[in-house]
């Protein structure tokens, strides 16, 4: 297990308390249940997602272990029907899919999450990502699509049968990204970088759809430049 170190995360991580409390998932209780049985956000994990003194630990995974993640995730029946749905809309999946497994704890209680990134190709502006978090708490899958100059992000509902839209995160929240994800989070590359902070939520549905947001507006950063404007950044992410 390797320790994450020299982060200077507090500002990060009080904006991911914010983005806790407003990231609302609109589905119903048996998926909340299933994804960390939590009826609100607001009530759940504030004290591990605000507090800087939560350690992130990774374990290095072999190349063996991170191919039987990767079987084990595909095989997920939320993620085949959200993979279904992008590829009706047609994209096509990527064969960079990133694995992280890494252990988030405080003096009392600790969470090991198996995290996967799975990437799709579509249009030109258009992407789509879909993350995946496992941990003691239950297992979720969420599908986040930018397109058209909009951002969704859709779950599966196993008590429907069907894939419902979750909230995703707000304007006023889009910047506030776009101010505190330069440094630390690009220097560590966006999809682990979002990673480390993502691991730190509990509830897996949670995790997952901050560790799409932040990483689609870690990546516009990293593509254009720390210099942009949040109005600018947002604006083109479709959240303002």
């Amino acid at each position: 297990m390797k320790q994450i170190k020299g982060m200077q995360l507090g500002a990060v991580l009080a904006a991911m308390l914010i983005l806790s409390m407003a990231f609302v998932p609109a589905v119903s209780a048996q998926a909340q249940n299933e994804s960390g049985n939590g009826t609100s956000q607001q009530s759940c994990g504030k004290g591990q997602i605000a507090d800087s003194n939560v350690k992130v630990n990774e374990k290095q995974l072999s190349i063996s272990d991170k191919s039987k993640a990767v079987s084990i995730v595909l095989s997920d029946d939320g993620v085949k029907e959200l993979r279904k749905e992008l590829e009706i809309q047609g994209f096509k999946i990527g064969t960079d899919i990133k694995v992280i497994e890494a252990t988030a704890s405080t003096e009392t209680e600790s969470w090991t999450n198996l995290m996967v990134a799975i990437p799709f190709k579509g249009g030109e502006k258009e992407g789509a990502l879909i993350t995946y978090v496992s941990n003691e708490n239950g297992k979720a899958a969420v599908a986040t699509v930018l397109s058209k100059g909009a951002i969704t992000q859709r779950t599966y509902d196993s008590n429907k049968g069907q894939t419902v839209q979750i909230q995703s995160v707000g304007c006023e929240l889009c910047k506030w990204l776009v101010n505190e994800l330069c440094g630390p989070v690009l220097e560590m590359g966006c999809v682990y970088g979002c990673a480390y902070l993502a691991v730190r939520i509990p509830n897996p549905l949670w995790a997952a759809g901050f560790w799409a947001t932040c990483y689609l507006v870690c990546d516009f950063l990293g593509s254009e430049g720390c210099d942009v404007s949040a109005d600018y950044a947002c604006g083109y992410l479709g959240l303002c």
